[in-house]
């Protein structure tokens, strides 16, 4: 059994990572201050967050794999240090869209 939540959630993974490089780019080019940029990257790894949960929730219900959306979870606490939130977000992605059957 497979649930369309975990691609789901990878392809909100990957807006997440492309959103938070064009943030960045914001503020390099000065076109954001610091603090609406710390509000954008809260705001996005809440939500983050809160689908990697309900993805979990899901996938543990549906007896899928959860180690794609866990990795996902600590990415989103992560993306506040964006290149550990990226690159555990592209691990969390690679294996959500590569997910398994307990």
């Amino acid at each position: 059994m497979n649930t369309k939540i975990n691609k789901q959630t990878a392809i909100y993974n990957i807006l997440a990572i492309i959103l938070v490089f064009i943030f960045l780019g914001l503020l390099v080019a000065k076109m954001i201050t610091a603090p609406i940029y710390s509000i954008l990257l809260i705001i996005l790894a809440i939500v983050a967050l809160i689908i990697n949960i309900y993805s979990t929730y899901i996938s543990k219900k549906n007896g899928i794999s959860i180690s794609g959306s866990v990795l996902g979870i600590i990415g989103s606490i992560f993306l506040f240090i964006p290149i550990i939130g990226v690159i555990l977000l592209i691990i969390s992605i690679i294996m959500l869209f590569n997910n398994k059957n307990n």
